[in-house]
């Protein structure tokens, strides 16, 4: 998968799942996966299925060109959520971001560095 497109598909489930105020064990009960892989969704590490990306929008009730149209900033804006829960979401939409367009960064080292520092979202 493209990384540009899988940091695009990462973003905008972070940000949907926000606007949902839905936690990442209550997307995976939906998606039928564990949490740690809704982890490594939103941080690209993993691509999502085009049937796991179908199960999530039917759950959330989004429409799949969500993902073409829109980007995770205006699904933000347009949420009803705390301004606090905004700047969280944006704020890891901005640490995604900037893993993508380091150029220096490939795949392996994203995925190397979240394993060898143990972090999580």
């Amino acid at each position: 998968m493209d990384l540009q497109l899988r940091c695009r598909l990462a973003s905008m489930m972070i940000a949907i799942r926000y606007d949902k105020k839905q936690t990442q064990t209550k997307v995976a009960k939906k998606l039928g996966v564990t949490f740690q892989q809704v982890q490594k969704y939103e941080r690209g590490i993993n691509g999502l299925s085009a049937e796991k990306l179908i199960t999530f929008c039917i759950a959330y009730n989004v429409p799949i060109n969500i993902f073409q149209f829109w980007d995770a900033y205006e699904v933000l804006d347009a949420s009803d959520i705390s301004i606090l829960q905004k700047e969280k979401a944006m704020h890891l939409i901005d640490k995604l971001e900037e893993k993508y367009n380091d150029k220096s960064g490939s795949e392996k080292n994203m995925a190397r560095e979240s394993i060898s520092q143990g972090t999580y979202i």
